[in-house]
């Protein structure tokens, strides 16, 4: 099934009309099971609201690129292995028209589709990731946005570029929102019942612990604050990133009950705060294809490293993200390279801490339904996982 599907997609990419379309029958078959599909694709991208918020707004406009561009050819998954795999570049920017906040990419994600293992896995890029500061003046990840890269463009398609050279990781497609978008999706999905582990407070607004429902800005509170009541968040980015996993499973399991018809009315509120280089039929097909994949093959994990400070060339001390290069080529080897042949540390180019003391490396890291069924990002250790 996978597969036709997927096969569809690569019509669509050659103006060849989908072989759905053959007959009127097929073509009715093929619309009863788009709602299914479009909420499964909510689900497996919606990474801090970004590729829910796409795969619902592409469904009735072509690419919204505006200052973006279409990614370069030579940073895609090789032609050989594109119908086996895909890959996300997921970003959340930390910026609204009329506020102060710089136009930083602080949610950053690459999400790998393995189509013919049926499998999703997420990785997560904290934003203070160190990267040298030839692309940006503090050296971190995610400033690359917003300033021409190395790799000669800014913005999404800039990005795409550094993350491909850095990483070695494939980039396909790109979407990008901000937290206007997070905070309507929420609010017109009804909001979000989650069990909040401690209690939290953002600019004067207070979410308590416990099982209820979250608005939208309730939401936004809980991905965005760094400490709270409790313990469970210790005043880091990186404890953050974990404890969104909370909130985004959660999410996944709201989509699963909701109608096509909720997710579509989201449309109009949501499409000014999109951009994303895929078409409608691409979305589509993509979303047929991942009907297969059930919310425990759904992993979400981190770069392994540790913060410390870096002295960049022009004298100043910033606090970084460093990586921890053999632990990094490993998990980019076993989760977002699949079919490709694999890569060692002399493939990279990253910058380590001579005092290694901490790792985040979270093994694993977590699926779906390991925190749905109670686990803690950061504070429990995840099952293992036969067959990864």
């Amino acid at each position: 099934m996978a597969k036709r599907q997927f096969d569809e997609y690569e019509d669509i990419m050659s103006n060849v009309p989908p072989k759905s379309q053959k007959s009127k029958k097929k073509k009715k078959k093929k619309m009863r099971g788009r709602d299914r599909a479009i909420m499964i694709v909510s689900i497996l991208l919606i990474v801090a609201s970004v590729l829910t918020v796409g795969g619902i707004g592409l469904l009735s406009w072509r690419p919204l690129i505006g200052d973006e561009s279409q990614l370069n050819d030579t940073i895609k998954t090789p032609e050989a292995i594109r119908e086996k795999s895909v890959n996300f570049l997921v970003c959340g920017v930390d910026f609204e028209e009329g506020s102060s906040r710089g136009k930083l990419t602080d949610i950053m994600m690459v999400v790998n589709f393995d189509v013919q293992g049926d499998k999703v896995n997420i990785l997560q890029i904290p934003r203070d990731t160190l990267i040298g500061d030839d692309e940006t003046s503090t050296g971190k990840m995610n400033a690359v946005y917003n300033r021409p890269s190395s790799y000669g463009e800014n913005g999404m398609s800039g990005l795409a570029g550094v993350i491909n050279k850095e990483f070695q990781i494939s980039i396909d497609h790109y979407a990008m929102v901000n937290m206007t978008a997070f905070r309507k999706v929420v609010d017109g999905l009804g909001g979000v019942e989650m069990d909040v582990p401690q209690t939290v407070t953002w600019e004067g607004v207070t979410v308590k612990k416990g099982k209820q429902t979250l608005n939208g800005k309730q939401a936004e509170i809980f991905v965005r604050v760094r400490k709270g009541q409790g313990g469970l968040y210790d005043g880091s980015d990186i404890t953050r990133a974990k404890m969104q996993r909370i909130f985004l499973a959660a999410l996944a399991k709201k989509l699963t009950s909701v109608s096509f018809g909720t997710l579509a009315g989201l449309i109009p509120q949501v499409m000014g705060d999109v951009t994303t280089d895929m078409s409608v039929g691409e979305v589509i097909n993509f979303a047929g294809a991942m009907q297969k994949v059930n919310l425990s093959n759904m992993n979400i994990m981190m770069l392994p490293g540790q913060s410390g400070y870096y002295r960049t060339k022009s004298g100043s001390k910033q606090s970084v993200y460093f990586l921890h290069e053999q632990e990094t080529v490993d998990m980019l080897n076993q989760y977002f390279r699949p079919y490709q042949d694999p890569l060692s540390t002399t493939d990279l180019d990253l910058i380590e801490t001579d005092d290694k003391k901490v790792t985040y490396n979270d093994e694993n890291g977590n699926d779906f339904q390991q925190i749905i069924d109670g686990t803690i990002p950061g504070h429990e250790s995840s099952s293992s996982k036969s067959g990864q």
